[in-house]
């Protein structure tokens, strides 16, 4: 089960001080969004919150992951 920041209160809390609206989930923040930018910081976390998001996506959503762990370039064939 992936460990949501928003479970902790303080940071529930400075979200909201922000102007954010805490979500229980991926899926949630899915099906309330249609343009989802990820930074994520590992390919496993990767996996997981893909798995998580998959049910609520339409052709109506973009996602572009963030990540400077070079997981998705690793397995590129070198020059």
């Amino acid at each position: 089960q992936l460990e949501w920041p928003a479970r902790d209160g303080a940071a529930r809390d400075a979200l909201r001080e922000a102007g954010g609206t805490p979500l229980p989930s991926a899926r949630a923040v899915a099906q309330r969004a249609e343009v989802l930018l990820l930074a994520l910081p590992s390919a496993a976390v990767l996996a997981e919150t893909a798995e998580a998001l998959l049910p609520a996506l339409t052709p109506r959503h973009l996602i572009a992951e963030m990540g400077t762990n070079g997981y998705l370039g690793a397995n590129l064939p070198e020059e």
